[in-house]
């Protein structure tokens, strides 16, 4: 079993099962371009703790489900899709979660891929990560909302519960766990009820604020939440890719702004909570790895303060390399001693965004004679996608 920090506002627990949502208070979607290939997405983790003495089985693409929520308190309808055979990965890859979520996805896999059916084990006194899919774009005019949870088999039925019709707006999530649905099969309709519809038997999630948010008209790599306004910053459109040379390298400037656009100063968190996406002009996320030989410390700078007008800004040092003289590496500066990095890159257009991954409410320092925290003020966890921003790697003038 791995063991991980609960937190508990987001936690609900029902008949010695526990389920809570992973780590975020808020979770921000940008609303993307209406056009193809066009979509913002994010990986939302749920937790699932067995108290029990007994292990159980379930279907996570059947007994997950997502509820929405209106500001109004309406609950929207929702709709399943299934019976449909395609890849069980979704065509983009959200960002990496936490390691104690990695580790117990990890556990959860190794255990399906010995397991003939499509449900999972949960063992008694154990806990199971599953991760969530979010993936927002337009079809046919109308915006859409699509949740898909990975099974980690090559090839199965998809099923994911979408919303449809959606508009700009703030909203609250929650995730149903519904054990009786688990155990019906319909294996004729392409799009079954809603969960009004369905038996009582449930534990759900407390709902976590949603906001689906227009990028800003004057800024279109920028978005704002309440009054906070997160930009992604490449001020170089035009990357010079290094010659195949020992030590040769192109130092790439992107990085994050934070506009505080409030009457109140807030304190924000640039320690480890930058997130590197890249997309290329296909629309296809590229893979991204970490490395790390040695963890460092946070130090007073990566806590900057914001006064009511103020901007503060993060480069993260980031730089163009060949690995083993054949790959074109774009490296970036995780923040904690580690790193982000894309391999395999080659000239042409990409697309950048920085996640803004905030995970605590203080900060804990330490000196010679005392020790102290700081609050961050601000959400104290929360996921912030900006828009992404284009650039174009070019091959070097010989």
């Amino acid at each position: 079993m791995t063991s991980f920090k609960s937190n508990d506002s987001n936690a609900f627990e029902f008949d010695s099962i526990r389920m809570e949502i992973w780590q975020p208070n808020l979770i921000v979607l940008p609303i993307p371009e209406n056009r193809f290939t066009a979509n913002t997405f994010v990986q939302i983790g749920v937790y699932i703790t067995n108290n029990a003495r007994t292990s159980f089985r379930f279907n996570p693409a059947k007994t997950l489900i997502p509820e929405l929520m209106t500001s109004e308190g309406q609950l929207l309808q929702q709709f399943l899709v299934t019976n449909e055979f395609t890849a069980a990965v979704p065509t983009n890859t959200p960002q990496s979660p936490g390691l104690g979520f990695k580790l117990t996805r990890l556990l959860s896999k190794l255990t399906s891929l010995f397991d003939k059916s499509d449900r999972w084990l949960v063992q008694a006194r154990s806990t199971v990560a599953i991760g969530i899919y979010t993936r927002l774009f337009w079809q046919n005019n109308l915006l859409r909302l699509e949740f898909y949870t990975n099974d980690y088999r090559f090839f199965s039925s998809s099923r994911y519960w979408f919303f449809d019709a959606l508009h700009p707006g703030k909203y609250q999530l929650q995730f149903i766990y519904s054990r009786s649905y688990g155990n019906r099969t319909d294996s004729s309709s392409r799009e079954v009820r809603t969960t009004q519809e369905m038996e009582s038997e449930q534990l759900a999630t407390p709902f976590v604020n949603f906001y689906l948010v227009q990028p800003a008209e004057t800024e279109r790599n920028a978005v704002e939440v309440d009054g906070i306004r997160f930009e992604t910053v490449v001020p170089e459109k035009l990357l010079i890719i290094p010659k195949k040379e020992r030590g040769a390298e192109t130092a790439v400037q992107i990085g994050m702004s934070i506009t505080n656009n409030t009457q109140t100063p807030f304190r924000f968190d640039f320690f480890a909570s930058l997130i590197p996406e890249l997309v290329g002009a296909d629309g296809q996320a590229l893979q991204r790895s970490y490395f790390c030989l040695g963890l460092q410390s946070a130090r007073k700078s990566d806590y900057p303060l914001a006064m009511p007008g103020e901007r503060v800004t993060r480069f993260p040092d980031a730089k163009l390399f060949w690995f083993k003289r054949d790959q074109l590496r774009l490296q970036i500066a995780a923040g904690d001693g580690g790193f982000w990095i894309f391999d395999n890159l080659q000239p042409g257009i990409y697309q950048l965004r920085f996640v803004y991954n905030k995970q605590n409410a203080f900060v804990t320092r330490h000196d010679r004679k005392k020790t102290y925290t700081k609050s961050l003020k601000w959400i104290c966890k929360s996921i912030v996608p900006t828009p992404f921003v284009e650039f174009c790697l070019l091959s070097s003038i010989n």
